[in-house]
């Protein structure tokens, strides 16, 4: 039923994507973090091909329409279909940033190797560029 009354794969809200208020996640000294697997989702897209065209469509019918003429133009460039806004670039960055805080006992003194830490994204664009921001974010120029 939670599943079925959350609302999945919508944006979050920018006071929380974007804020760096953070609190470390909490373990008895005793135990010690020794692996963290993340999953996560690109940042926010542009639309498929489909919906462009059906953008675009909505502006020819404005385009005959006096009042709407002047201000709605199609957003949507195709050739930026399924790429990342720049919301969506920022969005892992600020992943990295916080996942950095929220697990700053683990990641304490830890520097980028990549024999060591491993980042994989699937083979489009976004995913990719995605996982590049989040990592940017994760070592901050570490």
């Amino acid at each position: 039923e939670y599943l079925l009354n959350s609302k999945l794969f919508s944006l979050e809200p920018p006071q929380t994507a974007f804020s760096l208020d953070i609190q470390p996640i909490r373990y008895p000294d005793k135990c010690e973090l020794k692996q963290i697997h993340l999953v996560s989702r690109h940042g926010s897209r542009y639309p498929n091909p489909d919906n462009i065209n059906s953008f675009e469509e909505l502006e020819k019918i404005f385009a005959n329409i006096s009042v709407a003429k002047e201000w709605y133009k199609n957003p949507f460039p195709m050739r930026k279909n399924y790429q990342l806004i720049t919301r969506g670039e920022l969005e892992p960055y600020f992943d990295g940033l916080q996942s950095r805080k929220r697990y700053a006992k683990f990641w304490d003194g830890v520097e980028y190797d990549p024999e060591v830490i491993k980042f994989q994204s699937t083979q489009t664009s976004r995913t990719g560029a995605s996982m590049m921001s989040f990592s940017q974010g994760l070592f901050n120029g570490k």
